[in-house]
């Protein structure tokens, strides 16, 4: 597991300039090889805890349980994925998830810890760290920053998050300051850390706890990133609800301004796309769990294609 930094302000280099000189077609090169859209998600697995079959865990699972966890990911085609509530590396790794995938792992959120999923052979994660966000100590999970690099030329920053929980007023108040937190640090503090190509091109990922008719109106905490046009939700255009026992949709995919464009099916009225589990064979009402006849996650995944040839 890559340490990861703590910080509330970072350095970030430059990115080299596009080459200016003549296109392919010009100099007579050959063309460009085809590059394949690549699906990003975001998933809350629910307590994954790196211990099998532990009775005192709070959602305890054993190995069936977690061969259709590795086997959703895996025969979805997901390529990047943003995970919430990961005990750990150690989570990750009883899922077995071997080359070509890579993992980091946040360390301050205890039992729910943040990560990214990817495949090593289509991205790198470079300055991965988590940032501690003004009056947002409490519940400890920071967001995880990560710049993403696809080796066919697309560098942009994932900010995966895990809003506060609940419908109470204090929950909702705070769940609200989260995200107006979090829409201070992209549109402010963000812009000072990275290069200016990469605090444009952000995607944000996670559970959001709140759905776009909101858990308590007097706190609709998808407004602060909402408000203007510089954030798409592409959730808005989810086919089905993430959350299985509320049948609401609080888990996000939001998207800048600079990487709509790159949203493949952002004109669809369903181009976001939720894996159903719960409905699907065989990750739904499976024997052989920990608690048979059980879904492998309170959430379902989200993911959207993205374009990593456009310029």
């Amino acid at each position: 597991m890559r340490a990861l930094p703590l910080l509330a302000a970072l350095l970030g280099g430059c990115t080299a300039p596009k080459d200016s000189g003549d296109t392919a077609a010009d100099s007579g090169a050959a063309p460009a090889a085809q590059v394949d859209p690549f699906r990003l998600a975001t998933f809350n697995i629910d307590w994954l805890s790196p211990r099998v079959a532990d009775p005192d865990d709070r959602r305890p699972r054993n190995n069936i349980d977690h061969q259709l966890l590795h086997s959703l990911i895996e025969e979805h085609q997901l390529d990047i994925v943003a995970l919430q509530e990961i005990e750990g590396q150690g989570a990750l790794d009883v899922l077995r998830f071997d080359e070509p995938w890579d993992s980091v792992v946040g360390e301050q959120g205890w039992s729910q810890n943040l990560a990214v999923l990817y495949r090593s052979d289509r991205f790198t994660l470079e300055d991965v760290r988590e940032v501690q966000l003004p009056g947002t100590e409490w519940p400890d999970r920071f967001p995880l920053v990560a710049t993403v690099r696809h080796l066919d030329g697309l560098t942009f920053t994932l900010v995966v998050v895990h809003h506060n929980a609940y419908a109470g007023a204090a929950d909702s108040a705070y769940r609200y300051n989260q995200a107006e937190r979090l829409r201070e640090y992209l549109d402010q503090d963000l812009p000072d850390e990275v290069a200016p190509q990469l605090a444009r091109s952000v995607v944000v990922a996670g559970d959001f706890n709140d759905d776009f008719t909101p858990l308590n109106s007097a706190y609709p905490s998808l407004e602060p990133l909402e408000a203007g046009d510089t954030w798409r939700f592409a959730t808005r255009q989810a086919e089905a609800p993430t959350n299985i026992g509320y049948d609401s949709t609080i888990d996000h995919i939001v998207l800048s301004a600079d990487m709509v464009p790159r949203w493949t099916e952002r004109d669809a009225a369903t181009g976001c796309h939720v894996i159903q589990h719960d409905t699907l064979e065989p990750w739904s009402n499976y024997g052989g769990g920990y608690g048979n006849d059980q879904n492998i996650s309170s959430h379902r995944p989200v993911w959207i294609a993205l374009d990593a040839a456009l310029p």
